[in-house]
């Protein structure tokens, strides 16, 4: 981009409302939801959203869960719906139980989430790098 920020694009398939093996997409932010195809183009907001998701998928470690607040999100629209009115995965879930999940990174996924307006990527990697020294300082 002219501004110098990178987009990961995560969020930009041809279409990512279809079905996935895990079900209805929860990787779709509220913005995309409302905005996608309707002539605006894409969002920072959609990738670190995506992001968050994607992080979730990642830390959770087996590929073929997804959070279980979204377990009965059988439909697209269902997912929407459960999206926009900002229905998020929980640390506390019985699905989650990661040891090695660490608050910090719970706290990187939630503020994908919650603070995806004001998050940027150079955000996202200064925080994935710090996390990244914990783990190493405790090996």
């Amino acid at each position: 981009m002219s501004d110098g920020r990178a987009t990961i694009n995560l969020a930009k398939p041809e279409c990512p409302y279809d079905m996935t093996t895990l079900g209805a997409p929860f990787h779709v932010s509220p913005e995309m939801y409302q905005y996608h195809r309707k002539g605006h183009l894409s969002y920072l907001s959609y990738d670190i959203y995506a992001f968050g998701m994607l992080l979730w998928v990642l830390l959770e470690g087996r590929g073929t869960s997804r959070p279980k607040v979204y377990k009965d999100m059988k439909t697209i629209q269902s997912m929407q719906a459960a999206v926009e009115n900002g229905i998020l995965p929980c640390k506390d879930d019985e699905e989650f139980q990661i040891p090695s999940v660490s608050d910090a990174c719970w706290s990187l996924m939630t503020r994908c989430w919650e603070d995806r307006a004001s998050m940027t990527m150079d955000i996202i990697i200064t925080d994935l790098k710090a996390i990244s020294e914990t783990v190493d300082r405790t090996r």
